[in-house]
């Protein structure tokens, strides 16, 4: 009886172990989906019919039906390194910038991207990138970094300029004037297309975090604490404007029907309707900040920040080009 208990205490354990390492087919779970809403967006802009939304780790999303649905797009290769703005300067061609000297490409709009540089050794942060398809790419960021790309992004050469190693923060351009600005009021302007640049005197001892054209040679700069000065001179001399709200600003755009939106700290966003006409207060108080701002060219105005990217129903436009804002 012994025996036999013994025999059948075996078999359960055999068959126990063939249960348990036999193979099996893999379970079925539903893609991993990133939701827009939940990453933290740094960068926005319009490629063609498509917006694309670039972040934290290193991801880049691409929407074609107006913000309702995002898809991830393909980064090759994936570094996980945040990134911090993208700019298109046609439909196909674009570049986004970021951490650790970070540069990728596309030129399929938005749905691939590959490598074109990554800092292995200093590891120093680009803070934003511009072009207006019409002349060269301009990458800038931390310590006075600027970098300018002849061939659309595909090569890029360092320039020396004369900031003692402060931030570059925003820039954007209309004909041949380039404007960029960073810490501690820091203001270079180019009449050439960014071939040379001349340190402006400074008139604000904050940071000012993007500049915005207007055109007819009017400008906005705006940055800590609410602070926004107006240029009439194409960038000559700056006179501050009056504000309803003391609160940071990381973003800009101006619509086809000539409003100037501003948005940053708390969720903030304010509009103008444009000229002298002074900023009103649409939404402020909130917890997530918004650091960009993109006037679509169906006339959507895109918001993006801490809370990921979306588009704003309370500042729908009429339809814009492409290359429209700073932020683009």
């Amino acid at each position: 009886m012994t025996r036999l208990v013994g025999l059948a205490m075996s078999l359960i354990t055999l068959i126990a172990a063939l249960v348990a390492f036999s193979p099996r087919p893999m379970p079925s779970f539903r893609p991993t989906r990133l939701d827009a809403s939940e990453l933290i967006v740094n960068g926005v802009a319009q490629a063609g019919d498509r917006v694309v939304a670039v972040g934290e780790h290193g991801h880049i999303l691409y929407s074609a039906d107006r913000g309702a649905h995002w898809q991830e797009a393909d980064v090759a290769k994936a570094r996980g390194s945040t990134l911090t703005q993208v700019a298109f300067t046609s439909p196909d061609n674009g570049v986004a910038v970021g951490h650790d000297g970070w540069i990728v490409r596309s030129t399929d709009g938005g749905r691939h991207w590959q490598e074109v540089a990554f800092d292995t050794k200093r590891s120093d942060p680009l803070l934003g990138v511009w072009g207006d398809g019409k002349g060269p790419l301009f990458a800038y960021g931390s310590f006075g970094q600027l970098w300018r790309s002849d061939d659309g992004g595909a090569h890029w050469a360092k320039q020396q300029i004369d900031v003692d190693e402060r931030h570059l923060y925003g820039m954007d351009g209309a004909g041949a004037t380039r404007v960029l600005v960073g810490e501690q009021g820091t203001l270079l302007r180019s009449t050439d297309a960014g071939a040379s640049w001349l340190k402006q005197a400074p008139f604000y001892e904050g940071s000012l975090f993007g500049a915005l054209a207007l055109g007819k040679g009017e400008w906005l700069v705006y940055g800590m604490r609410g602070h926004v000065f107006k240029s009439r001179d194409d960038g000559a001399s700056w006179q501050p404007v009056a504000m309803p709200i003391p609160v940071t600003l990381f973003g800009a755009a101006r619509l086809a029907d000539g409003r100037v939106v501003l948005v940053g700290q708390g969720g903030t966003v304010l509009e103008s309707a444009g000229g002298d006409a002074p900023f009103r207060i649409v939404h402020a108080g909130g917890r997530q900040s918004l650091t960009a701002v993109l006037a679509g060219r169906d006339g959507s105005v895109y918001t993006a920040g801490e809370a990921g990217v979306a588009r704003d129903a309370r500042l729908s436009a009429t339809p814009v080009s492409p290359i429209a804002s700073s932020r683009s």
